[in-house]
């Protein structure tokens, strides 16, 4: 029986360790989770008004989740607020590069080729 419970006793202290490490990687989402604050925030100040607010905070999310997409979108769209056009086109571009089947980043591009006279590029 000693033996037994030595056994297990060992068996136990194993799957704490485990259970330590799980821990361990889950520290590893939390610049994640930070770049979803910064997004969110963005996202309210966008819908304040408050422009270069959310294009920092739009800033600070791609800086922390750099394939974060509709970051980049919303990035644009700031952007485009602030009558950076051209800056906008390449945040809409990077986006669909990183989620080309979100038919709302076509549109936006093509919307912001329209705003710079290129309408012809605005309808492919």
């Amino acid at each position: 029986m000693n033996k037994c419970k030595a056994t297990l006793l060992i068996c136990l202290t194993s799957l704490c360790g485990f259970a330590q490490g799980d821990t361990v990687k889950a520290k590893n989402l939390e610049p994640s989770q930070e770049a979803e604050k910064f997004y969110n925030a963005g996202i309210s100040d966008f819908g304040l008004k408050k422009y270069p607010a959310a294009l920092e905070d739009f800033n600070q999310a791609i800086t922390l989740k750099p394939e974060f997409d509709q970051a980049y979108f919303n990035r644009g769209n700031t952007k485009l607020e602030l009558k950076d056009t051209k800056g906008a086109l390449e945040d809409f571009d990077k986006a669909i590069t990183l989620n080309p089947m979100n038919a709302g980043f076509y549109f936006s591009r093509a919307q912001a080729k329209a705003g710079l006279g290129d309408k012809a590029a605005a309808e492919k």
